[in-house]
């Protein structure tokens, strides 16, 4: 497989999103086990927004129509508000 076919399949973004869901998995459990880290939402609403994104790019390389490039793009964005909301709340700035 060529570079260029790696990632026009889409599997370079695919295996970008496993890894976050590892991540977001690993870092979970290592929460839960003794309390440090950060916690899984607000790991969650951090990847998340970063997956959106990964996922917009995605529907670009394999040619997937604007409706699905939007949708991700939005989905990426309404998670980082909330994240962003999250994060302004537990520093008492909203």
């Amino acid at each position: 497989m060529t570079i260029e076919r790696f990632f026009a399949s889409g599997l370079a973004t695919d295996i970008i999103l496993c890894v976050m869901l590892l991540e977001l998995l690993v870092l979970s459990l290592i929460y839960r086990r003794n309390g440090r880290g950060i916690a899984p939402l607000d790991l969650f609403f951090s990847l998340g927004a970063g997956a959106g994104l990964v996922l917009a790019l995605r529907a670009t390389l394999t040619g997937a129509g604007v409706g699905w490039i939007g949708a991700a793009l939005l989905l990426s964005f309404c998670l980082h508000v909330v994240d962003q909301l999250r994060r302004a709340r537990k520093t008492h700035q909203v």
